[in-house]
């Protein structure tokens, strides 16, 4: 079986029918996820931010830097999202392990323009084997 590059560009354009084509398609959802990790500095893992829209469980995913900050992308006005009941949680994302509770944030004012800062998301991080490294450390066993 062969799959050709016209059968990937015909599932791009189709996706791109679902997001409205403007200057003001995105909004920026902005905040910092604090870890709580007993592990060397050296052996800190990566920290995701899923963010959820409830009626279709459409996940919006990122990773937070160093510095502990993330910013996630989102497609403004799409027909049958819930904007003001969108769900925010902390993940590891090499375990894909949810590492916090998820916080119900309203983006029904998001704009183009006016980025949303949802503030900080608390998460907790053990990594069992962070002494003897295996292939997927530093993570949240």
């Amino acid at each position: 079986m062969s799959f050709g590059l016209s059968a990937d560009a015909s599932s791009t354009e189709n996706s791109n029918l679902e997001v409205p084509l403007s200057s003001t398609s995105f909004g920026l959802v902005d905040g910092m996820a604090l870890v709580s990790n007993t592990n060397m500095p050296g052996l800190l893992p990566l920290s995701g931010v899923q963010l959820t829209e409830p009626t279709t469980s459409t996940g919006f995913t990122t990773l937070a830097g160093v510095d502990d900050v993330y910013n996630v992308i989102v497609p403004l006005n799409l027909p049958g999202y819930n904007y003001a009941q969108m769900s925010l949680e902390p993940y590891d994302p090499i375990s894909s392990l949810v590492t916090g509770a998820p916080t119900i944030i309203n983006l029904s004012t998001l704009t183009a323009t006016t980025p949303l800062n949802a503030g900080p998301i608390a998460e907790t991080c053990t990594d069992t084997d962070a002494p003897s490294p295996d292939q997927d450390d530093p993570d949240c066993d």
